[in-house]
């Protein structure tokens, strides 16, 4: 029951803001959502409710950055790098942070991969410690290593350090584009 709880709390705060602006079609979703999630939890023991964040959380990502990659669309990890530097990214960082937004892209896809193979495989105990230990290490350690790598690459251009780059994205963010 608490799994289930958990799971749909998770859902309701993907949908807050359309839930408190009563929009019908976000209701619709959460009780769609919900009955879906009480069945998968009456399934197997509800393992594979369980095993929902770690397939759709990935997925989602990977369609937020790879989405982001369409034609006549500015990628993902370029709008943040232009931001962080008041609209002015000289042409090497916007092919960078392109190729750096296709990476990202492929680390969620196979993350995602790596999740569902061991899913259907039935390994529990490695599905968890890939989900709930690796992944993590993994993003943590893809953040230091490309914050490095820019830094000696692109050596020429000024870097912000990493919190007065949030701060900076923070602004924009609030002032609009």
């Amino acid at each position: 029951r608490l799994a289930l709880i958990a799971l749909i709390l998770l859902v309701c705060v993907g949908l807050f803001r359309p839930l408190a602006a009563l929009r019908v079609w976000a209701w619709l979703t959460l009780a769609a959502t919900s009955a879906l999630l009480f069945a998968l939890m009456r399934t197997a023991g509800g393992i594979y409710a369980v095993c929902l964040p770690s397939l759709v959380m990935p997925a989602v990502l990977a369609c937020v950055f790879g989405g982001s990659l369409r034609r006549g669309r500015q990628p993902l990890i370029e709008g943040v790098a232009r931001a962080s530097r008041g609209g002015v990214l000289p042409d090497e960082l916007v092919v960078y942070t392109r190729h750096l937004t296709q990476l990202w892209t492929l680390v969620f896809i196979a993350m995602f991969i790596a999740a569902l193979a061991l899913i259907l495989l039935r390994q529990r105990e490695w599905w968890s410690l890939l989900t709930n230990v690796i992944n993590y290490i993994l993003i943590g350690a893809l953040v230091v290593f490309e914050y490095g790598f820019r830094r000696w690459r692109f050596a020429a251009h000024e870097h912000a350090g990493l919190i007065d780059h949030i701060r900076t994205v923070a602004r924009q963010r609030r002032s609009g584009p």
